[in-house]
């Protein structure tokens, strides 16, 4: 597979599946997750996966409170390190950095919403070089891969 490989809904969502199944290490960041990402997320943790999820502060969006709370809850209660990023900036970035060699960066929100009707697209990156400078400019929001 090339080193930057430019991803349409559907190969983002195969893809995505696909490299979840042999992966130790996840990182996420987006303001929610679609049912079947979570589920994703929940079986990747039940079988050991170590799932690291930022997202922004439930102060952001009062009006998906409850969203994020399920979320943070159902993921925390397989293990998952669920924390809300608290700064006066939007956390827009939507990524998956699957450990120790494969980052997805893109526009896909990572809701069914935004999957089914949304035209998204995002990259695959596997490139050393590049996925160095996505870890670098990620760990700016306070130590997410600590």
């Amino acid at each position: 597979m090339s080193d930057l490989l430019y991803l349409s809904d559907i190969a983002y969502r195969v893809a995505l599946s696909n490299d979840l199944q042999s992966a130790e290490t996840v990182y996420a960041s987006a303001v929610t997750l679609s049912p079947h990402l979570i589920t994703l997320f929940e079986k990747f943790c039940r079988r050991g996966g170590h799932l690291s999820l930022v997202t922004n502060s439930i102060h952001r969006y009062p009006a998906i409170l409850g969203q994020q709370l399920s979320i943070a809850a159902r993921l925390r209660s397989v293990g998952a390190r669920v924390t809300f990023y608290d700064c006066p900036y939007l956390l827009h970035a939507k990524c998956v950095i699957v450990s120790p060699d494969i980052v997805y960066l893109g526009s896909h929100n990572l809701t069914a919403q935004a999957l089914n009707r949304n035209i998204e697209r995002s990259v695959r990156i596997t490139s050393l070089g590049l996925f160095t400078k996505v870890l670098a400019d990620l760990n700016v929001w306070g130590g997410w891969m600590q």
